[in-house]
């Protein structure tokens, strides 16, 4: 066998961890459908979790709400999911999230 087919287990299973880390970051099993006669610009009628092809607007599970940025520091409660792209700050002395919109460079 030459030198460049040599694979060590080592490499193969950190191959697999990533494959493996990739599709559960990535993936999406929120399923979006429209029904019959309903039109949405937003919204393409697929079953299943295709992560690109959903609506604008995002759905939440129950008993969270959506976080409002701004350019300012603002508290983040439990309750509310942030958007992407978001700056953060973590205190872990006192347990709490700050975030905001990344000032203009």
């Amino acid at each position: 066998m030459t030198d460049w087919l040599k694979v060590s287990s080592t490499t193969i299973a950190i191959t697999i961890c990533v494959v493996v880390v990739g599709y559960l970051l990535f993936r999406d099993e929120t399923p979006v459908s429209v029904t019959k006669g309903e039109k949405d610009e937003g919204t393409i009628p697929v079953e299943g979790g295709l992560g690109l092809l959903q609506s604008r607007e995002p759905i939440l599970p129950p008993g969270k709400r959506m976080f409002e940025p701004s350019l300012d520091w603002k508290p983040v409660g439990d309750d509310e999911v942030c958007p992407p792209g978001l700056e953060y700050k973590l205190n872990v002395y006192e347990g709490t999230k700050l975030a905001r919109i990344p000032p203009p460079e």
